[in-house]
């Protein structure tokens, strides 16, 4: 390890020099060894290194980067995302430390190497270098921004290059930028800085601050070639004092002015007259979708307080009086003449200015290529530099705004939600989005269930803050299907808040609607001219918040949730925290100050974490991706150590989406949290849920044995025919066999107690409706519901009528015993169920009393038939059983007799009887 900087950099230097002589030794060259240059952060702390060495005899360089780590130096650049996390993946410059103390006045010079950068250094002015011609879009930019900058490029085509390259960068983070005019100093081809200086030299001339601060310097300008191919290039006929060229109508001019939109007009009599239409508002673009269709007008102004707007209107709005085009615009604020005529004349300006330039427009908020499009900017970079708007038939209402600096953001939000482990999921969640796409993966949803006052609104306003404000970002609960099939689509690509889900107007459509919010696709729907339209498509993450879980609010509508639903919106409960949202009380006297506190600041700083989030994306979308997609993998089987089953893979996929996405914005120093902060408290959440949630093999067992006990309880005595088939006859003597409708089967009672015969095929169709038979099958076996041998999963038996029949044979005990309330109150997580056992169950048995004989007028034959028998019941708790017993001497009134052969029998079983029978599939025969 080092002891300080000094130590640091002697070492580099012999890590270098040992380099340059390995490289001697491997390729037999002569490279002697020059400098090594270390670049760091602004508070001097080494990123990584530059050795430069050069053979003079042949005039190879050799310039290669390394960097040092926990066993040493290593080969190759760092992970400048671990190491510069404010350069967002980029690299920082040279000499940072130095130009970070420049103030706003000073010229920092911008050279193509250290060497240069270093010598202006040494003169006391400021310099720095993105280490070579290639490198400037390589380069952490930012610390440059609004300063004052001259570029001194090598007098080369790649250093034209260069400066192209730069300057054009530099101008979009607000730099001024100049550069030396080379053609006056003489230098050779490839001349820079220090031939300039050795030249001075050579006439004995000393080279002072003075000499490079007069050296003649002119504002770059875009080449030729770049203002031709710009969206946004100056137009030559604009006439002095105009914004745009006037446009000519109906023998009259409209002028765009600095004051206005202006229509004058001769009349009769020769007099000019001229009026006001509108505030300035500049068309510049026609726009259109991909497929040539859904053309628009791209429009742009500054509203009274000078905040620019822009805003793609479809032509669509121009065929109609123009009133919800004029209610928009002024909504944003342009200011339109009152009176029809001057309105009609806004609208024709509008839809006819004369324009060449083309945009690119979108209806759908996200990603677009490298881009990412939202309502009022798109932010990236195309390869062709083709405009991209977003543009809809409706008035899109503009959600991600920002308040604040991203400094009070981090103070006041990120920074206090650190060392809670919900708000970090929460906050980690908004950043997650953005994701999806690039990694082609679906979304997911987390829900906060909680109490009131438990904080759970908190946690999902707080990540509201990431893209606008909590107040207008978020949604509730209180919309139908098709409105958030709308609102999910303008969140595309992004965050989806709902809060309050106990609001939602239909508890039958809720599992649906977690379908359509996680699957992405709205309704199929047709158009007034009975055309197709296209289907709403999206990619989200979302939250949710309320006091009960989408199975309770399900199950309160008569619905049961599925497994698929479960999985998809995740169940984060915070009734078992102590603090609520909260893991501890670490910022205010209590948790309810502590909510108090953080509501307060999240109305007050929000959206800036968002756009830095797409800043660093877009900046190199596919290497971000590379890095999603590793610390995906990497926490995925983290959390899945222990666990095979598909949907706790499923599910912690989705939680190591979230920690990579919150991981990634630390990087990027967006949170300021250190590093594994994202990733401890979501694998933290994760085992939270998972500790609450079942197994899938219990949760789908618990599902198909409450479903066949179910169906038992509905039809054990009318759907079941007694086995033994006894004859009872009534006073006259004649026989009253009890009739049974849709017989599935038979019932029996042995030593063993009760037991119910089915017919394999019944089995398939009645009691397995809506399930997997095979599944279903092994299931019951499983628990002993069924009386089987270890090959088959049915047994022959003798029949009434019918001689041997193969009939699966279920035991009455067993099914008995299952309680599904008494599973769930017993059930500790992903420790598996607590047995068949039934004192932990909640039941209680009931001693059997002796079945009592009916009697009448007449003997009945066999008057203790097993017709009549009641088994073993258990007595539910605070219940008082299943204690019946026979009327005694009481007359059994006559029914119509019924013949035993006119009972339905089912069709036979084409299964094989031989118990013998090997079972090829390897599966139970039933």
């Amino acid at each position: 390890m080092f002891t300080g900087l000094d130590d640091i950099q002697q070492q580099a230097d012999q890590f270098a020099r040992g380099w340059v002589d390995n490289e001697n030794q491997k390729t037999g060259k002569g490279y002697i060894y020059e400098s090594t240059f270390a670049y760091s952060d602004e508070q001097g702390q080494p990123i990584y290194w530059k050795v430069r060495a050069k053979d003079y005899s042949t005039g190879d360089k050799f310039i290669r980067a390394f960097s040092s780590g926990e066993h040493g130096f290593r080969y190759g650049e760092p992970d400048y995302r671990a190491l510069y996390p404010q350069g967002k993946g980029k690299k920082p410059l040279y000499a940072l430390g130095r130009i970070s103390n420049a103030t706003h006045d000073d010229v920092i010079y911008i050279v193509e190497g250290e060497q240069k950068a270093d010598y202006l250094n040494s003169l006391g002015l400021y310099a720095t270098t993105c280490g070579g011609s290639k490198n400037a879009s390589t380069a952490h930019l930012e610390p440059l921004k609004h300063y004052p900058i001259v570029v001194w490029p090598d007098n080369d085509v790649p250093g034209q290059k260069f400066l192209e390259d730069i300057a054009d960068l530099l101008l979009k983070i607000g730099c001024s930028v100049r550069h030396v005019v080379l053609d006056n100093l003489e230098l050779p081809v490839k001349g820079d800085v220090m031939d300039w200086v050795q030249a001075k030299n050579e006439k004995g001339l000393h080279t002072t601050p003075d000499d490079i601060q007069a050296l003649e310097t002119v504002p770059y300008t875009v080449s030729q070639s770049k203002t031709e191919s710009s969206p946004h290039h100056a137009n030559n006929a604009i006439p002095k004092g105009h914004l745009a060229e006037p446009m000519q109508f109906d023998n009259g001019t409209f002028e765009i002015l600095p004051t206005g939109v202006w229509y004058t007009k001769k009349n009769k009599g020769g007099d000019e007259r001229t009026t006001f239409i509108s505030s300035p508002v500049l068309v510049l673009a026609k726009t259109r979708d991909d497929s040539s269709n859904g053309w628009g007008r791209l429009l742009q102004w500054n509203d009274d307080a000078g905040i620019p707007h822009t805003w793609a209107i479809s032509m669509q709005h121009f065929q109609t009086d123009g009133a919800e085009l004029r209610k928009a615009l002024a909504d944003q604020g342009v200011t339109i003449a009152v009176s029809g005529f001057e309105r009609t004349l806004f609208q024709t300006y509008l839809a006819s200015y004369p324009i060449d330039q083309f945009a690119l427009c979108v209806d759908r908020v996200g990603w677009h290529g490298n881009q990412y499009v939202l309502p009022c900017e798109v932010i990236g970079q195309n390869a062709n530099h083709e405009i991209v708007v977003y543009q809809s038939n409706n008035s899109a209402i503009n959600k991600y705004l920002t308040q604040g600096t991203l400094q009070d953001w981090q103070r006041c939000i990120a920074k206090r939600a650190e060392q809670h482990n919900f708000l970090v999921l929460a906050l980690c969640t908004a950043f997650a989005g953005q994701l999806l796409e690039p990694l082609n993966q679906q979304g997911t949803g987390f829900h906060f269930k909680g109490k009131s006052s438990k904080g759970k609104s908190t946690a999902v306003f707080l990540a509201c803050t990431v893209w606008g404000n909590p107040e207008s970002y978020h949604h509730t609960w209180r919309n139908t299907s098709n409105a958030l099939e709308q609102t999910a689509f303008m969140h595309n690509d992004g965050l989806l808040v709902l809060d309050e889900i106990g609001e939602v107007p239909n508890a039958k459509e809720l599992g649906n609607i977690i379908y359509m919010l996680i699957n992405g696709s709205g309704k199929g729907r047709m158009s007034k001219s009975l055309n197709l339209r296209d289907t709403s498509r999206w990619r989200l993450v979302f939250l949710s918040s309320g006091e009960k879980t989408l199975s309770e609010l399900m199950g309160e509508a008569g619905q049961k949730s599925k497994l698929g639903q479960e999985i998809r919106l995740i169940n984060i409960d915070i009734d078992q925290s102590e603090y609520g949202i909260f893991d501890s009380i670490n910022f205010a006297d209590d948790a309810a100050k502590q909510a108090i506190l953080l509501n307060s600041d999240i109305k007050r700083f929000y959206g800036t974490a968002g756009k830095a989030w797409l800043d660093y994306l877009t900046q190199d979308k596919d290497s971000n991706t590379a890095h999603a997609k590793a610390l995906i993998d990497q926490y995925s089987k983290a959390l899945t150590a222990n666990h095979t089953q598909g949907h706790i893979v499923r599910v912690a996929n989705y939680f190591a989406l979230v920690a990579a996405a919150g991981e990634m914005a630390t990087q990027a120093g967006i949170t300021t949290w250190h590093r594994g902060t994202a990733f401890n408290a979501v694998q933290a959440v994760f085992n939270h849920w998972l500790s609450s949630f079942e197994q899938v093999g219990d949760y789908e067992d618990r599902e198909i044995l409450a479903h066949v006990k179910a169906f038992f309880a509905m039809h054990g005595s009318s759907r079941f025919e007694h086995i033994e088939q006894n004859i009872l006859r009534n006073a006259a003597g004649d026989d009253i066999t009890p009739r049974i409708h849709n017989r599935v089967g038979y019932w029996k009672q042995d030593k063993d107690g009760k037991k119910y015969l089915v017919y394999p095929e019944l089995f398939k169709s009645e009691i397995c409706k809506g399930f997997d038979h095979k599944r279903v099958a092994k299931v019951l076996k499983a628990h002993d519901w069924l009386d089987c041998d270890d090959k088959r999963l049915s047994k022959v038996v003798r029949l009434p009528n019918q001689g041997l029949e193969r009939m699966m044979i279920f035991i009455d005990s067993e099914i008995a015993k299952f309680s599904i309330d008494a599973d769930d109150q017993n059930k500790s997580g992903n420790t598996g169920n607590s047995g068949n056992n039934l004192a932990t169950q909640g039941f209680e048995n009931v001693t059997t009393n002796k079945t009592k004989v009916v009697t009448s007028e007449k003997a009945v034959t066999n008057a203790e038939s097993d017709c009549y028998r009641f088994n073993d019941c258990y007595q539910l708790p605070n219940q008082s059983g299943n204690n019946v017993e026979a009327i005694q001497d009481k007359p059994v009134t006559s029914v119509t007799a019924v013949t035993t052969s006119k009972s339905p029998t089912p069709a036979k079983s084409k299964l094989k009887t031989n118990d013998d029978t090997d079972n090829p599939q390897g599966e139970f025969a039933l």
